[in-house]
């Protein structure tokens, strides 16, 4: 997950999910998209590996979720772990259109 640092540097870990210590940046995405577009239903493969609680559908189940924000800052679109990075091009150049 990226994030806006205080600076360049700032490489700390933050939390995605859980009541204790939520980033407040994933709280607001996670109430504006609850779940992947296009993976509804599933949170993780393995129950073992849920290590909050919580646990919600809205929670970020795993690395290489990505969120799509808007040119307004509104959250766009979120993608599972499995979508392919490379077809949320068509997204991004939709959401240019309307930027211009």
């Amino acid at each position: 997950m990226a994030y806006i640092a205080k600076s360049f540097y700032d490489l700390s870990a933050i939390s995605l999910d859980g009541e204790k210590n939520e980033h407040p940046v994933f709280t607001y995405l996670k109430d504006k998209l609850p779940y992947p577009y296009d993976d509804p239903f599933s949170l993780m493969t393995d129950p073992k590996f849920i290590i909050w609680s919580p646990v919600h559908r809205s929670d970020v189940s795993w690395n290489f979720e990505k969120f799509l924000i808007g040119p307004e800052g509104e959250p766009f679109r979120r993608y599972s772990r499995t979508f392919p990075t490379i077809n949320i091009e068509p997204d991004i150049k939709r959401l240019l259109k309307v930027a211009i």
